[in-house]
This record gives C-alpha cells, structure tokens and sequence, in this order.
C-alpha cells in the first residue's frame, strides 16, 4: 500500500496527497462547506487503481473536514475518471460552454469514505 504524505498547503482547509507519480488534492472555499478536488495520475499509472485510491483519500479528508460539497472538474474525454466519480456517487453536470463535466458530491450524516489503509503522515 502507498504511503501518503499530507501536506498544508495555504491554510488549514487545502491539503495535497502526493505519491512517487500521482498527485491528488482537495481545497476548501471560504465559506467551509464546500471543497474542489483534484486528482492527477501520470499515464504509465493509469488504469492501476491508484486515482481511485487518491479521490477517496480526498474524500475522506473533506468529510472529517466538515465538508458538505465537493467538486471538480473532469474534461469529457476522461471517460475512466468520469465512471469512477459516478461509482462513488458524484452527479455528473456537463458544461456545454466549456466542453467538460463538474462532478458534484454532497456529504450528509455519517463517514462514507473513511479509510484505515495506508500510513499517513501529517506535516505542517
């Protein structure tokens, strides 16, 4: 199993998951309901099950964070990122104007993606 290394990166609500080649983060908005996450795998990575692992450790993070919302922003040919935000239970909004897709959760009542996997590593 990975080991992660979470890092603070402006202030107590943005936090970075970063692997040897895979690099996951989710950043909260003022008003500290909301979250965006972001998840990046380089190509000799891909189809591993490693981008999977990272958005759930995101979620994870924003849920004991207190988030009620996260999002991000998939461009619409990443059809394995797209599938995966659905199996986790993100709605997908297409954005006609920019040619890509918003996938949107929402937090409500107990921890859906807690994880006891992996050594984690607070830094900051």
């Amino acid at each position: 199993m990975a080991q992660y290394n979470l890092k603070r990166i402006f202030n107590p609500r943005q936090v970075a998951v970063v692997g040897a080649s895979e690099k996951a983060g989710t950043i909260g908005d003022a008003d500290g309901r909301t979250g965006e996450f972001a998840v990046l795998v380089g190509d000799a990575w891909q189809g591993k099950g490693i981008g999977g692992n990272l958005l759930k450790k995101c979620l994870s993070i924003a849920e004991k964070q207190g988030f009620k919302t996260v999002h991000g922003i998939v461009l619409q040919e990443n059809r394995n990122m797209l599938a995966l935000g659905k199996k986790l239970g993100f709605e997908a909004k297409r954005d006609l104007d920019a040619g890509d897709n918003r996938l949107v959760i929402h937090f409500g009542g107990g921890a859906r993606f807690a994880t006891n996997t992996g050594k984690c590593h607070k830094n900051g």
